[in-house]
């Protein structure tokens, strides 16, 4: 069960503390005959009849002692202070106060969950959404709730020191109430590629793993630059994506999808619409007759005979060139086009998809 202890109490329990060790190195000191308080009728003693000091003497011996016992002291409490938070700007504007070394990770959505334990900061998080699928260590964690409607007394209940948010799925109302209750809360922004690997690296930065990060993150880069390379000198294949089916929905430019089918050798169709997720009629990509179609109207990836059943159930779909070749892939609503640190092993996937015959190479 999580901590609810105050940050009042936890102060007083913390100066208990240290007044236990204190006295716990004092009275060993004591016991050892080098530290005493008591006196004789007549004032301090310094020698015995037998020549040793008595009590109440001081003697070079024990002023070291004591030194010695102090530092243990001192060390304890510079340790058990909290290191101060480091103040920063999020990707939306925001001034936080980032704990420096947050110990209670709460995320708020699956690509930030994905991002947290490809750092190795597994053990740190102490909550994920509902939708939080990845990796398999993850189904032991907490949950608070949806993207969009998180539990905020389940978040506080769970003591957490830091939470990430995402601008494009976290409503602000829900950071800014949170920020309210005195939890901080750090907003990502992964609307693009560039996007996910510089978020990657802000996250390891707050969290103390900076080198894995930028390590990650450059790995990540050069793939990517790879794909583009690959592709450079073929020519585009028309594509569309259906993110829903009734009604056809796609996304245009502007978007995290439409970024990576540019980047895998796709032509969009969707592409010239004025608007990012634009609605299609079946007349419409009739017309346009892409040649690969990518199905992630479904919430996880469905078997091309399954698939086919549901796009013939749209009269006139079996016309399109995608069906009769073959080239309707599902890829579900899933991880496939999440914005966390797999995302390049899917721009991978759906450059082999668009141009089979370079990835056979």
């Amino acid at each position: 069960m999580a901590s609810t202890t105050s940050p009042a109490v936890r102060d007083r329990n913390f100066v208990r503390t240290q007044r236990s060790i204190s006295r716990t190195a004092f009275e060993e000191g004591w016991r050892a005959g080098e530290v005493s308080t008591a006196r004789t009728a007549g004032g301090t003693a310094e020698v015995g009849s037998d020549g040793t000091p008595t009590p109440g003497t001081i003697t070079p011996r024990s002023l070291k002692r004591c030194a010695a016992a102090l530092f243990v002291v001192l060390q304890a409490v510079v340790s058990a202070v909290p290191a101060a938070a480091a103040t920063v700007r999020d990707a939306v504007g925001r001034t936080v106060a980032v704990p420096a070394e947050p110990r209670r990770i709460v995320s708020l959505a699956p690509n930030l969950t994905e991002m947290l334990f490809a750092l190795g900061l597994g053990e740190r998080v102490a909550g994920v959404t509902d939708y939080c699928d990845w990796p398999s260590e993850v189904a032991a964690k907490p949950r608070i709730g949806g993207v969009i409607n998180p539990s905020l007394e389940t978040i506080v209940a769970l003591d957490a020191d830091l939470v990430f948010a995402t601008a494009d799925g976290n409503r602000p109302e829900d950071v800014n109430r949170l920020a309210a209750l005195g939890v901080a809360v750090y907003t990502i922004d992964t609307r693009s590629v560039s996007d996910v690997l510089r978020s990657l690296v802000t996250i390891g930065e707050l969290t103390g793993r900076a080198d894995r990060a930028r390590e990650i993150a450059s790995g990540l880069d050069r793939r990517r630059e790879d794909v583009r390379a690959r592709v450079a000198r073929l020519a585009p294949v028309t594509v569309f994506v259906a993110i829903d089916r009734a009604p056809l929905i796609s996304a245009g430019d502007g978007t995290f999808v439409g970024e990576l089918l540019t980047l895998a050798g796709g032509r969009n169709i969707a592409g010239a619409s004025p608007v990012k997720y634009p609605v299609f009629s079946l007349e419409q990509l009739l017309a346009d007759d892409p040649e690969v179609i990518l199905d992630a109207a479904d919430p996880g990836p469905v078997s091309a005979p399954e698939l086919l059943v549901r796009w013939r159930a749209l009269p006139g779909a079996a016309a399109l060139t995608a069906m009769r070749t073959g080239r309707m892939i599902s890829v579900g609503q899933g991880s496939f086009f999440r914005p966390g640190p797999r995302i390049i092993d899917s721009l991978e996937q759906l450059a082999g998809i668009l141009h089979p015959a370079e990835a056979a190479r």
